[in-house]
Order: C-alpha cells, then structure tokens, then sequence
C-alpha cells in the first residue's frame, strides 16, 4: 500500500513534522497504538507498530513536494484498504497542518 501526500514546506520542515507526529501518534492514541518504533535515516524512516493488535511496518520518505508511506496491510485488512489509505492521508494532512511546540 502507498499513501502519497503533498505538501508546500521546506523538506526541513516537513520532516519535522512527521518526526512530531510519530510522537503525537504515541501520545494520543496509546490505547489502539503500541509498540510503535521509528528509525530515521536523513529524509526516509522505517516505522513498526500495532493498531488495535495489527501488526504494521512500511517506510516513510519525506521528499521536497511530498511524502510517501509505504506499508505492508496483513491479507484480513485488504478489504478496508481504502479506509485505512484514507485514514492515514487525513493524519499526516493534520500533521502537517498542525503547529510544533
């Protein structure tokens, strides 16, 4: 599954943004997200989490116009693909919205 979002920031920026909400991500939603690691390597991470016991992983990119996550769904999730690609545009749409403190 590829999710791609644009966006109209420095790279700088956008990476700081998605670093942030990896962080917002632990925080406000601890009950369905666990076990949620991340490791950057400049402007590309790698993610692992469960949501609601799911066990994901993928790979982020933060370009200089937009990012894209890359993500293994397990067979039993494929039929609410859509749903979660939209889900997922939305969050990082947000967090990219969103101010840093």
């Amino acid at each position: 599954m590829e999710v791609k979002v644009d966006h109209q920031y420095s790279q700088d920026v956008a990476l700081e943004k998605m670093k942030h909400f990896f962080e917002q991500m632990k925080r406000e939603h601890g009950d369905k997200v666990s076990d949620l690691k991340e490791e950057w390597n400049g402007n590309s991470g790698d993610y692992a989490c469960k949501f609601n016991g799911m066990s994901l992983n993928g790979h982020i990119d933060v370009n200089e116009h937009d990012i894209t996550l890359n993500g293994k769904l397990p067979l039993f999730a494929m039929p609410f693909k859509g749903v979660i690609e939209s889900t997922i545009r939305a969050a990082v749409q947000n967090a990219l919205n969103a101010e840093i403190a």
